[in-house]
């Protein structure tokens, strides 16, 4: 099975300290994800995390992805972008 990741997804911790929580890819390198949540993990200072460690939840979204790419995806965006996942 061949996963397909892009900046602006989703996708949930499943091991490690982080497990359990909601992020947002802001960069992939080879077998990493740089993932943030806008309050544990910053825009300033995202988080190195396997791609084996993770579980997608949603396709990249063109808004989200468009703020990466212009450097304007602030913590709180990232905050309100995922509470509503939380409240699922």
């Amino acid at each position: 099975m061949v996963i397909i990741l892009d900046i602006g997804q989703i996708i949930y911790s499943i091991n490690g300290s982080d497990s359990k929580r909601y992020y947002i890819v802001v960069d992939i390198n080879d077998e990493y994800l740089f993932i943030v949540d806008g309050k544990r993990r910053t825009i300033e200072k995202p988080k190195k995390k396997k791609i084996k460690h993770i579980m997608i939840i949603d396709e990249a979204n063109t808004r989200i992805k468009e703020y990466i790419k212009n450097n304007k995806l602030t913590n709180r965006e990232c905050r309100k972008i995922l509470k509503d996942y939380y409240s699922k």
